[in-house]
């Protein structure tokens, strides 16, 4: 992983000499840090990187466009994060329609489909595997999918 961090450091170089060049500037604690390897028996997963005199320490776990990643890219943290997520949506659903003076059904279905699906659907593209095409009849989520079902 130092390799890496060097490369890291001359890329980084080379956006400051950018950065300088077009009046732009970058916020250095904004900056997270997520190793990724095959294996990890071969690499320093705590190798730090510095920039600027300030040491970036790698993390197991990061956020990067609403997309959770950790070392492994299997996934897990970001389902768990959407089971959180959904735990919060569907309690103010539920708050909003149990009451008789509560939202209809139509209304219901509409706040689903506007909030509640694409919080769960967000990076679908990236982490769902769709299901296998055997017949009519094969619907049955698989992989990752199989988890959110139950929301």
């Amino acid at each position: 992983m130092e390799e890496n961090c060097q490369i890291l450091i001359h890329g980084y170089n080379r956006c400051l000499d950018w950065a300088r060049h077009y009046g732009a500037s970058f916020a250095l604690e904004k900056y997270k840090l997520i190793h990724l390897f095959w294996n990890p028996k071969q690499f320093n997963i705590q190798a730090p990187l510095p920039l600027l005199g300030v040491e970036t320490k790698p993390e197991a776990l990061i956020r990067i466009l609403g997309v959770w990643l950790n070392l492994w890219l299997n996934w897990g943290a970001h389902i768990k994060e959407i089971q959180k997520k959904m735990k919060t949506h569907m309690n103010a659903l539920l708050r909003t329609t149990a009451s008789t003076w509560g939202a209809t059904f139509v209304w219901a279905r509409q706040i689903y489909n506007a909030i509640i699906w694409p919080a769960i659907a967000y990076g679908v593209a990236i982490w769902h595997t769709p299901t296998p095409i055997k017949g009519p009849k094969s619907t049955k989520p698989v992989g990752l999918a199989i988890k959110l079902a139950k929301i």
